[in-house]
């Protein structure tokens, strides 16, 4: 039989699951439902919750990534999408211009490196994409409407208020 231990430590109460344990896991939390599952069940949600917050926190620094790196390439960017999509999220950068911007493709390609190298973002699947100067309507064969998460615009023509307000990259400063 597994072992099934409970510790009282800093006044908060403990219980050991021994994933080899073949029992059944009885959870009452106050005023709520009962949850009864297998050991090995209680496991694996308890893994999932941990993934779930750390995909959350992995989120966040791959925005700080990406907001860092369209600061740093401004001037070549006339927008910049990331979006989900069923395989992962998609980051969409339009150029400037119409003709190929090599710099800016070794630079996205370096982005996209580091990131799929980064062992703190190992939850993240990101593909990046860029494209030549395009209308928001050709664009949008990329995305998936209504889930955009971040959009960056240079032409204030070209998208609403509040996208801008709430996803613009701050004002060059030289």
């Amino acid at each position: 039989m597994g072992r099934s231990m409970t510790t009282t430590m800093n006044a908060k109460t403990f219980v050991l699951l021994d994933e080899t344990e073949d029992g059944t896991v009885v959870i009452q939390p106050k005023n709520r439902d009962t949850f009864c599952m297998q050991v090995e069940e209680a496991v694996r949600a308890c893994q999932l919750l941990d993934d779930s917050y750390s995909f959350v926190r992995q989120v966040g620094d791959l925005q700080e990534k990406l907001v860092s790196w369209l600061e740093a390439n401004r001037d070549q960017i006339h927008s910049a999408f990331l979006t989900i999509r069923a395989d992962g999220i998609l980051f969409v950068v339009v150029q400037s211009k119409v003709e190929r911007d090599d710099a800016l493709v070794s630079s996205l390609t370096d982005l996209d490196l580091s990131i799929a190298c980064d062992e703190m973002l190992d939850l993240i699947k990101l593909e990046v994409l860029s494209t030549p100067l395009a209308s928001r309507e050709a664009l949008n064969a990329f995305m998936c409407t209504g889930q955009i998460i971040h959009a960056h615009e240079n032409s204030s023509q070209s998208c609403s208020r509040r996208e801008r307000e709430s996803a613009e990259v701050p004002e060059r400063k030289d």
